[in-house]
């Protein structure tokens, strides 16, 4: 019986984007969880929770950002791969591909001190439109989400940005 595996990852910037298909599933099932607990709010008018699903899906869908768990082995790896990547070049983008498109940045985030999750974790910043095609969330819905995001900032606070977007202008 022959099995099939996919090639290892020989760089940081592989391994990373082998992570983000699994950061992408996993966002997916729980935007999928969200809609219905927006659904449900909606119908129970809870504004706490209504507000807290718009401001997830704000994030996630158009700012494009995804923080996910990753294994303490996959971590070293990563930090391997990413020493040995920066040994050769100075200095190397973190930039992660999606269906052979370079799509956004990557981020390793170490357990810290006053860490919340206490695990190893990846930051993905991404090209909205790809998390938007991905979660098939509907557009009418993410209009709603920028709106709420935007009520809340005062008119003194820095908006937040998709790095993404700005590296690519850069």
């Amino acid at each position: 019986m022959s099995t099939t595996s996919s090639p290892k990852p020989r760089t940081s910037n592989e391994l990373a984007s082998s992570l983000l298909l699994r950061a992408l599933e996993h966002e997916k099932e729980r935007v999928q969880r969200w809609l219905i607990d927006l659904a449900e709010a909606e119908q129970q008018n809870d504004p706490t929770t209504i507000y807290a699903r718009l401001d997830f899906l704000d994030a996630l869908c158009n700012l494009g950002v995804i923080y996910d768990a990753i294994s303490s082995r996959q971590a070293k790896y990563l930090c391997d791969l990413r020493e040995r990547d920066w040994g050769r070049n100075h200095h190397v983008e973190r930039i992660v591909t999606y269906q052979g498109q370079e799509v956004g940045l990557w981020e390793y985030l170490a357990p810290g001190y006053n860490d919340l999750y206490r695990q190893d974790r990846m930051r993905f910043i991404l090209d909205p439109a790809v998390v938007q095609a991905y979660m098939e969330v509907a557009p009418d819905l993410l209009q709603r989400a920028r709106l709420a995001a935007v009520a809340k900032w005062k008119d003194d606070e820095e908006r937040p940005v998709n790095e993404w977007m700005m590296h690519r202008i850069s």
